[in-house]
């Protein structure tokens, strides 16, 4: 593919009106002749989140899960809803800049030349959303990690996405959903944060998210399935502090990634699903 011309935009976030403090949280690139629309938003929530307030992080997370969602329906077909346009009309950015109001926007759109469009998105994310030290660091999400270990063990297939937990006072969804029976079982990764504080309050944030979710009769959850994944320094981030407001919920269990008892969750959740497709 030579020379194939795409447009793209920055998404930023100025969550006070009075700070006027603005953060680049992602990329996108459209291409008409394609009819394609990909976006890689920030996922180093550290960053944002020593300027947020507790709503403020929120409304963030809750943006961001609602437009890769958006962006992930828009692959099966040629229309997008929300701003009336087919995705081969070459002024799909330009609508989007006008659309979009504060707290989320996005800038005006500028012509770039493609060859390959997955990696110019990662060149244009590394270079106008990490900073130099995040993209030392830089590394796949927790979700993306457990996501792809799930395809592996061709569990994908089963799985349901994006269950919405209401009675929030905000947009919360579930990552995953695992079918049991007449129950469902939710499977949430879970980021670890940079030091005990944060991670004392990520833990109270999903405590109040989990026993909502068991309160909700059209999800009828069985078993919340909470996987976090061991730092090499726990005590010096309070990890511990985000176990300990998941432990004692009734039906929750805590997995810890890449490790003996993550493997075995997929040995059972496979071997479940097949004994029942049989």
């Amino acid at each position: 593919m030579a020379g194939l011309t795409c447009k793209f935009v920055v998404v930023k976030y100025m969550p006070s009106s009075i700070k006027q403090e603005v953060v680049n949280i992602g990329v996108i690139i459209h291409s008409p002749a394609l009819n394609e629309l990909k976006i890689k938003f920030l996922d180093y929530d550290p960053r944002v989140k020593h300027f947020l307030s507790e709503v403020q992080y929120a409304e963030f997370r809750a943006f961001r899960r609602m437009f890769n969602k958006h962006i992930r329906d828009l692959k099966t077909q040629l229309f997008d809803p929300l701003l009336e346009m087919r995705l081969d009309d070459e002024n799909y950015l330009e609508k989007l800049h006008e659309q979009l109001v504060r707290p989320f926007f996005v800038t005006k759109p500028q012509i770039i030349f493609c060859t390959e469009i997955d990696l110019q998105l990662e060149n244009l994310y590394s270079n106008l959303v990490l900073n130099p030290d995040e993209q030392k660091t830089k590394q796949k999400s927790l979700i993306k990690q457990v996501e792809e270990r799930f395809v592996s063990a061709g569990i994908d297939k089963y799985l349901e996405r994006d269950i919405l937990i209401k009675n929030m006072p905000f947009e919360l969804h579930v990552e995953f959903g695992l079918r049991q029976g007449n129950g469902l079982d939710l499977l949430q990764p879970i980021s670890l944060q940079e030091s005990p504080r944060e991670n004392y309050k990520e833990g109270v944030f999903w405590r109040d998210a989990i026993q909502r979710a068991f309160q909700d009769g059209e999800i009828n959850a069985s078993q919340f399935i909470a996987i976090l994944k061991p730092p090499k320094h726990p005590q010096r981030v309070g990890f511990s502090e985000l176990v300990k407001q998941l432990e004692g919920i009734n039906n929750t269990v805590v997995v810890n990634y890449n490790t003996n008892e993550f493997e075995m969750l997929l040995f059972r959740l496979k071997n479940e699903n097949i004994t029942r497709a049989l």
